[in-house]
């Protein structure tokens, strides 16, 4: 049931988030780099001092790596570190600051 303002017979039915929050969504989903080496990646970045880890939400679920759905970034289980959209919008952010470039190999896209 809708319960905003009635629409004129020109008008269509769209999502309220905008034309621009969708495209920012779809350009997230990118993944600008492979993804097989980003356990490793965020290593290096860890081991380098240019990220943190943040805290985790869940301190009983930290070093339960041996769970297939154990994300090392944020040390809970729930998604791969693999599809982390916080880490890799930090790895993003790295980029955009200059502060790390991103490899030939690293841009390859995975299967």
């Amino acid at each position: 049931m809708y319960y905003g303002r009635q629409l004129n017979d020109d008008e269509s039915v769209t999502s309220s988030r905008s034309r621009s929050s969708m495209l920012r969504d779809s350009k997230e989903k990118e993944c600008p780099y492979s993804e097989s080496g980003v356990p490793e990646m965020l290593d290096k970045l860890l081991e380098k001092g240019l990220i943190k880890l943040p805290e985790s939400s869940r301190p009983e679920e930290i070093g339960r790596t041996n769970d297939p759905k154990y994300c090392k970034y944020h040390r809970i289980i729930s998604h791969l570190i693999e599809k982390c959209k916080a880490f890799r919008r930090q790895v993003l952010q790295l980029v955009k600051e200059g502060k790390i470039t991103l490899d030939e190999e690293d841009t390859e896209k995975s299967d």
